[in-house]
């Protein structure tokens, strides 16, 4: 699992929408969002149960994710796959119709919302 969560300051000009928690309005430190994380962190865990419950977490997932065929896009490294968002499957993989209609399984990459060019999309 990996996050970043910009807390006093958040990157210009890179090509899509950033911000911070300051620039939203919280003052915070990282020590507190270190905290924060780590709480929930555990309760998600804990909800997880090793895989046993695994469902109950994709679940509480998809009820807070953007809509379906929210446009989005992947880098994996290898290819840069760009399409609309159409949740998740059965093992956790995210779902994406690329521009050919398929669609395809994620497993790992840099995911941004929008359209891949600094604009972002609303929900479809």
């Amino acid at each position: 699992m990996g996050i970043g969560i910009n807390i006093a300051t958040h990157p210009q000009n890179i090509g899509r929408p950033t911000t911070s928690l300051h620039a939203e309005g919280v003052t915070t430190t990282p020590e507190a969002v270190h905290a924060a994380l780590a709480d929930r962190a555990a309760h998600w865990i804990g909800v997880w149960r090793e895989g046993a419950n695994f469902d109950a977490l994709r679940q509480a997932w998809l009820s807070r994710a953007g809509a379906i065929g929210e446009p989005m896009s992947v880098n994996t490294g290898t290819e840069r796959v760009e399409g609309t968002y159409m949740g998740l499957d059965g093992t956790g993989a995210l779902l994406l119709r690329d521009r050919l209609g398929r669609v395809r399984v994620i497993t790992f990459g840099d995911v941004s919302l929008g359209l891949g060019n600094g604009t972002t999309g609303g929900p479809a």
